[in-house]
């Protein structure tokens, strides 16, 4: 039990002496004095904390909501966005424009390839006939519509004509009629 005493107590020696040595070098070290600083340290945190106080009675004083009034002005900056807008617009306009106008012609279009083909069902060699004629040459096919039309054109004028002669004659003869019915009255 005396060796195991003996043996704790060097082992203590042992350990402070590895605590003291490096203690004795630390202590042997010359450090700089650092009172100085800490006192300016010291100075600069307590203007800091007056400042922080001034900070925060400002900003405790601002209104709660700060009105802002935009003004608008046109300068040399905006012409370009000005000149872009209007081309832009303007591309715009002709744009929806092409699209109301092929509308158009795309529902003019549906309404004749209908009727068309109404009238290939009805007279389909008629429809034979116009189809062979287009696809051989549509330019002649143009002009061959062109006096087709001019032809019953006049066939209608002609026949109004007709007709309207018929009428006269009906009128004149219903005139005459009525004249001889008064001069036999006259003569009685």
């Amino acid at each position: 039990m005396k060796n195991e005493f003996e043996e704790r107590l060097n082992l203590q020696e042992e350990i402070t002496d590895q605590v003291i040595k490096p203690l004795e070098t630390v202590e042997k070290r010359d450090y700089p004095d650092y009172t100085e600083a800490t006192k300016k340290l010291t100075q600069a945190v307590e203007t800091i904390g007056t400042q922080a106080s001034g900070v925060k009675t400002m900003v405790e004083g601002l209104p709660k909501s700060i009105t802002i009034r935009h003004e608008y002005a046109f300068d040399l900056k905006t012409k370009g966005w000005l000149i872009g807008l209007v081309v832009f617009a303007i591309l715009f306009l002709i744009i929806c424009s092409l699209y109301i106008a092929t509308l158009s012609e795309n529902r003019r279009l549906r309404a004749n390839d209908l009727k068309y083909r109404a009238i290939r069902q009805v007279f389909p060699i008629q429809a034979d006939w116009a189809d062979r004629l287009y696809y051989a040459d549509p330019d002649h096919m143009e002009s061959i519509t062109d006096s087709l039309e001019e032809a019953a054109k006049v066939r209608s004028h002609t026949k109004d004509i007709a007709e309207q002669s018929a009428r006269d004659a009906r009128e004149a003869k219903a005139r005459l009629d009525e004249l001889k019915g008064k001069i036999k009255k006259n003569n009685k």
